[in-house]
């Protein structure tokens, strides 16, 4: 087999694997229920997510209060 058409059936393999999981994850996830309660993987995904954003965002507010708080301390007024 000439090395272009093995790199371009190499290409059409890993191709095909990605697309038929993603036309799996979409059938899986297309109904009208938002979310499935039987979905016990996706549920703990969705709850650390969900619990690593909150932190993310109350790391965000005390930084910005603390770098506001040490400009007012440092000035020379």
């Amino acid at each position: 087999m000439p090395p272009l058409k093995r790199l371009a059936s190499a290409a059409n393999a890993a191709t095909s694997v990605i697309f038929s999981t993603y036309d799996d994850f979409i059938a899986k996830r297309d109904s009208t229920q938002a979310v499935n309660t039987t979905d016990v993987h996706m549920l703990t995904i969705m709850c650390v997510s969900l619990s690593f954003s909150i932190v993310s965002v109350l790391s965000a507010q005390f930084a910005f209060y603390w770098f506001v708080r040490m400009r007012r301390g440092f000035r020379q007024e």
